[in-house]
């Protein structure tokens, strides 16, 4: 280890270790972002920033706020992603989509050459952990909690922590108190919804509110489409005989507002609903349940949908940037979508379950609420996604 004696030469020695994902090779011909090697070898001045990939694997909203978080950090400063568990194809969609979105600095490692970064940036700039975005459960938080708490004790000038586009309905103690020590210390902790935010209130501690990532995607124009997507998650709260009568007046809705409907799903885990829902109320099924979540094919789905109405947060949110009207659809016991819409600006556009039969009119007028309520709560919270990494991260 005498080799290896000064921070300099220990952060030499580490930077080999660093390495892209070596299955994730693009030819530049092909438009994509070259990574088929490489190290960190650039002076930085700003932490190294760690995430982890791991995620639900199937599923397009995951895969496209990962990307935007990740775009949105590497864009300002030095990003190593954790990849172990991770399938190839789901980290070849993720950098390809990452690198559209202005990704300029993303390194991919295993768990143990990303500690070997770490312990070197600890050495140099200091490091950013980045916690996931999206539904943030507690079952594997004391795992979360112990590292956050570890690194805050042992190197509380050289570590941070950032989280922004979580919901967190429901945290444990143990998050709320890490959470006050780390607002005690400006660290960019935020939630996405003022339902999380209400919680954490009530637990003594004031998380501020950032919306959520899929904001920070371009949102086109009303497109014209004429398919009216309808996709749906389980809700255990919600009698399967009660969501029938939902969606078959909901369908009946859209054909008089001049729309085909269609059920769409994306999400292994809702497959049996949509194709129960499609045999009784015979409607067509859009499926593209099966193999790595395409990007692609996905907002080609959506590029042909005048409006979308769905229980899915980023279904609805991604079906908006490819110019499709976004209505949440709703039972009662319902809170993260309509908190998020809520906070965005987007509260004229939930249908609840009951409201079905009498959503013709909203459906009707889709062009226009897409120009006057979608697009500009798109720009509004595109900015303050923007001024907020501007102040955690930097510009």
């Amino acid at each position: 280890m005498a080799a290896l004696s000064g921070p300099g030469q220990w952060w030499s020695g580490i930077c080999r270790h660093i390495r892209f994902a070596s299955a994730i090779r693009r030819d530049r011909s092909a438009g994509g972002l070259p990574i088929s090697g490489g190290l960190i070898e650039r002076t930085v001045t700003r932490p190294l920033y760690m995430m982890s990939l791991r995620t639900q694997f199937d599923n397009l909203g995951d895969l496209t706020i990962n990307a935007v978080l990740a775009a949105c950090i590497s864009a300002r400063a030095p990003l190593v992603c954790l990849t172990d568990g991770v399938p190839q194809g789901y980290l070849a969609e993720f950098d390809a989509l990452a690198s559209r979105l202005g990704a300029s600095d993303i390194r991919y490692a295993s768990t143990l050459a990303g500690l070997y970064a770490a312990v070197g940036a600890l050495c140099r700039n200091g490091i950013a952990l980045t916690l996931s975005p999206g539904d943030v459960g507690t079952g594997r938080g004391w795992m979360r909690r112990g590292t956050l708490a570890a690194l805050s004790r042992i190197a509380p000038q050289r570590s941070a922590t950032l989280q922004v586009g979580a919901s967190m309905a429901d945290p444990a103690a143990g998050d709320a108190r890490l959470f006050a020590l780390l607002l005690e210390r400006s660290q960019p902790i935020t939630v996405r919804d003022p339902v999380s935010q209400a919680t954490f209130a009530r637990m003594g501690v004031e998380v501020p509110v950032v919306p959520d990532l899929a904001f920070a995607l371009p949102c086109a124009s009303a497109n014209g489409g004429r398919d009216g997507l309808i996709a749906l998650r389980k809700v255990n709260s919600i009698p399967f005989d009660s969501l029938r009568i939902a969606v078959r007046a909901l369908a009946s809705q859209m054909r008089e507002a001049g729309l085909e409907p269609k059920l769409y799903c994306q999400v292994a885990h809702d497959a049996n609903l949509h194709r129960r829902l499609a045999a009784e109320l015979d409607l067509r099924m859009i499926n593209l349940v099966g193999g790595r979540p395409g990007f692609d094919d996905g907002m080609a789905v959506y590029a042909n949908a005048g409006a979308i109405v769905s229980n899915r947060l980023h279904s609805l949110l991604l079906a908006a940037t490819a110019g499709a009207t976004p209505y949440a659809f709703v039972g009662p016991a319902e809170r993260k979508i309509t908190a998020v819409f809520d906070q965005a600006g987007l509260n004229g556009q939930i249908i609840r379950l009951d409201e079905a039969a009498r959503a013709g009119a909203r459906l009707a007028h889709r062009a226009a609420l897409h120009r006057d309520s979608v697009a500009p709560a798109f720009e509004r919270n595109a900015r303050l996604l923007a001024d907020f990494f501007d102040e955690a991260v930097g510009r």
